[in-house]
């Protein structure tokens, strides 16, 4: 299922899904910076996929996101999650001294907020309209849901 939602639109709003990895809990503090890099100078017009196509080429990725602002555009940061520690160290290196997409050593803000524990995908960017049975009618065929929580 988050393979077919990896990266997607509604309404013209990117969205994303990510799929449940126990060995990258928030309680996993390691595990989460080594395999995490924080990355600034990201084009505007880069979407996720774009900056995972790009960071592909240093090992397999479990996900990319571009930190958006209330209006839905870029910030141009964003962050990487690499599936090896080792991919996560390279792109770092070779991105040093780049004109774009520099990637640095994730470091995490807030050691409380890692001990929270989730077992669902975080969908951004839903229509506001949208209920509990429109969530379910959009997101059913993809798999069995059991909770939604449209916020």
């Amino acid at each position: 299922m988050c393979k077919a939602l990896r990266y997607f639109e509604i309404n013209g709003k990117n969205c994303r899904a990510l799929p449940f990895q126990q060995e990258l809990l928030g309680s996993n503090v390691q595990g989460l910076a080594e395999k995490n890099m924080f990355v600034s100078r990201i084009p505007k017009s880069d979407s996720a996929a774009i900056l995972e196509k790009y960071f592909s080429k240093y090992g397999e990725i479990i996900s990319c996101k571009i930190s958006l602002g209330s209006d839905h555009e870029s910030k141009g940061y964003g962050f990487v999650c690499f599936e090896d520690a080792a991919a996560t160290q390279k792109a770092i290196e070779e991105t040093q001294g780049a004109e774009t997409r520099i990637g640095v050593k994730f470091t995490p803000k807030y050691k409380k907020d890692f001990k929270k524990v989730f077992n669902n995908i975080y969908v951004n960017n839903m229509p506001a309209n949208w209920d509990v049975i429109e969530v379910l009618n959009q997101f059913s065929p993809f798999g069995y849901i059991t909770s939604v929580n449209p916020g």
